[in-house]
């Protein structure tokens, strides 16, 4: 006697069988919305960091280029993570030829493409 699948529309020869393979369609299915739903916050993350580029453009546009990576780098500074826990950013070491902070707003705007 054969057994037929709702769940994978195939035929088993066993009970066992069917169980088994209804079993493991269960779980890749589980992965398969486990995977979808990270791949959905992946792609919020992506348009919310274009929503911030664009706002911090714009900011930059109106009081002067750098603005707000220097409000925002400030402000990180002043709240030492608090709002965010530890570890939310690093500090990054400056190299020992930057004079200024002219060569960190031009590696931001090498970066940001500008």
């Amino acid at each position: 006697m054969k057994f037929y699948s709702e769940v994978t529309e195939e035929m088993y020869d066993t009970i066992e069988a069917l169980q088994e393979a209804e079993k493991k369609a269960s779980v890749d299915d589980e992965k398969k919305k486990a995977v979808d739903e990270i791949m959905a916050l992946a792609k919020q993350a992506v348009e919310i960091e274009k929503q911030a580029l664009v706002r911090m453009r714009e900011l930059d546009e109106k009081y002067g280029f750098g603005t707000a990576a220097k409000e925002m780098l400030e402000r990180v500074e002043a709240q030492k993570h608090e709002d965010f826990g530890d570890p939310f950013c690093m500090k990054v070491r400056v190299p020992a030829n930057a004079a200024s902070q002219d060569a960190f707003v031009n590696s931001l705007r090498n970066f940001l493409g500008k």
